[in-house]
């Protein structure tokens, strides 16, 4: 017997497991053919656009039920966390995909299996179309807010000069990270708070509990490179921020790419601070 014909869904999601730069999203879990998501919401911005080209969590799980996933349930995990587990999916497994097969579809006897099967093919091409409308109306709503975001800082600049400015320093080095606080704790004594980050999962985290002026990101972090992170600040609408990407050196075609996924301004090491102090003027700081 031949094994059954699989679509691209399973081989996937071995694909998304065995990517490092995911680990600390989702991976292997401890109970035999598990999976988990340690950050749904994470898991919804980052992977799912990049491994199978929609951003709908949804309908994520509604593909892992097709083929006989199941959700484990824990009371003493946080509302992120899930675990998906199916007998047949283990590392060792991979390259026998077929051994985990969709759910057949009980069909009354009038009605022919392949009709059946038509119609499953053409309500999955509906589930991702809605997925694309989705994506492509956020990418608009991205675009129109931007056309807003030179006024709202030059609003937030008349605010008051005793307003405190807060700043968020994400490199992947001691050394960066404290040459740049104290860089912009002399640009504006007494007047700005500075939180430090050492990774692009982390600057997520705090970017939604606290409103920053200012991120100095560097594009090199671990789990999340910085220009990931500025691309999901941007969808979220995080407009009014100013975001300086930090690298070694940057060409001019990677400057306009990083200015059009939402840089305001680039940064070069080694640290200046009369080039750093001129950027930050530059940027309306």
């Amino acid at each position: 017997m031949e094994p059954e014909v699989q679509t691209e869904f399973v081989p996937k999601l071995y694909q998304m497991l065995d990517n490092p730069n995911y680990h600390e999203i989702v991976s292997w879990g401890e109970e035999p053919g598990s999976f988990v998501i340690y950050d749904t919401t994470a898991f919804q911005e980052l992977v799912i656009p990049e491994v199978f080209k929609h951003s709908n969590f949804s309908s994520f799980v509604r593909q892992l039920n097709k083929y006989d996933f199941h959700k484990l349930r824990f009371k003493d995990k946080p509302s992120k966390f899930c675990q998906f587990q199916h007998p047949d999916f283990k590392p060792e497994n991979r390259d026998r995909t077929y051994l985990i097969k969709r759910k057949e579809v009980q069909a009354r006897k009038q009605i022919p299996a392949s009709l059946i099967e038509d119609f499953q093919r053409q309500l999955d091409a509906l589930y991702y179309r809605v997925d694309s409308l989705e994506m492509e109306n956020t990418h608009m709503l991205g675009i129109v807010n931007r056309q807003d975001q030179l006024i709202k800082q030059l609003q937030q600049m008349a605010m008051g000069a005793d307003q405190v400015l807060h700043f968020l320093v994400a490199l992947d080095d001691a050394e960066g990270r404290n040459i740049c606080s104290q860089f912009l704790a002399d640009f504006a004594p007494n007047k700005v708070q500075i939180d430090q980050a050492v990774s692009g999962t982390e600057v997520l985290e705090m970017t939604q509990r606290k409103n920053y002026r200012c991120i100095v990101i560097d594009l090199v972090l671990p789990a999340i490179d910085g220009m990931s992170v500025t691309d999901v600040l941007r969808s979220r609408g995080f407009l009014n921020a100013i975001i300086i990407c930090v690298e070694e050196d940057v060409d001019s075609s990677r400057r306009d790419n990083f200015f059009k996924r939402g840089a305001s301004g680039i940064l070069n090491r080694p640290f200046n601070r009369n080039v750093f102090y001129e950027q930050l003027k530059l940027l309306g700081v």
